[in-house]
């Protein structure tokens, strides 16, 4: 029997089950409606969605940045080419292209997330499906975090976490011309908002072929602010600059402005 590791704890479990129970029969029409037949599993921890590829019948490959967690998900889908590799590393791509990507619960434990979504894009043949934490606001930003030197977070102990607006706009901006929410999130509390929690994870979908799901909705690129550093008192000053330029007009060219302004004509 494997040995129980960090990934092996009540709380990891309940999130994996929670995101095979959502992804299980949807990977499988995807499957069936695209012709996919390869897929990646890029962080795939000691091998739980890896071995749900192999289950649907996938020609899988996995990578993890930990040998020891390599090794574990070689023991547990024995089936799946697993290798030791970085994803924020453009050495990767030597693996080549994939009907499906997996990405889940890595881009936040890293310091160049959007170096990695660019990686990820050159390993997708159609479909990316991309988990993440993400700090729940409407920004498109990204918050510099300090880890803990433990084996359930980055190699580098110090990540940028996402907004899922700025997750987005790197889907885009990397190259897929299509970006997905889902409709129905998986069933754990860390994808759901509550009285005293903000939502801590999201799960997107980057496509390169046109994909149609009644369980997906489509997201346009965020917009972002052409200019941060404004405050609030610079409209009041704008506002103040305009009055004065009016009331130092003579008195025809006033008129002219409010004729002009409120629509009225001469007879």
């Amino acid at each position: 029997m494997a040995e129980a590791r960090v990934f092996d704890r009540s709380h990891y479990r309940s999130l994996d089950e929670s995101r095979i129970a959502l992804l299980r029969g949807l990977l499988g029409e995807w499957k069936r409606q695209l012709s996919l037949e390869t897929a990646i599993d890029v962080g795939c921890g000691v091998g739980h969605f890896s071995a749900l590829l192999q289950e649907l019948g996938f020609r899988a490959v996995a990578l993890d940045g930990r040998k020891d967690n390599a090794e574990e998900a070689r023991r547990r889908a024995p089936g799946v080419d697993v290798h030791v590799a970085d994803v924020e590393d453009p050495a990767i791509q030597q693996f080549g292209t994939f009907d499906l990507v997996l990405c889940l619960g890595l881009l936040y434990h890293l310091e160049n997330p959007f170096r990695s979504v660019r990686n990820l894009r050159e390993l997708t043949g159609k479909v990316l499906v991309i988990e993440s934490m993400c700090i729940d606001e409407g920004e498109t930003v990204l918050h510099l975090r300090d880890e803990g030197p433990t084996e359930d977070q980055g190699l580098r102990h110090i990540a940028f976490y996402p907004t899922e607006a700025c997750l987005v706009k790197m889907l885009y901006r990397a190259g897929f011309p299509a970006v997905y929410r889902f409709t129905r999130l998986p069933d754990h509390v860390d994808f759901h908002a509550s009285a005293s929690r903000r939502r801590v994870r999201t799960m997107l979908v980057a496509a390169r072929v046109p994909l149609e799901s009644e369980c997906l909705v489509r997201v346009s690129e965020p917009a972002t602010d052409p200019d941060p550093w404004r405050t609030a008192w610079a409209g009041v000053q704008e506002q103040a600059e305009r009055m004065g330029n009016f009331i130092a007009k003579p008195w025809p060219e006033k008129m002219a402005t409010l004729r002009r302004r409120l629509g009225w004509h001469e007879k």
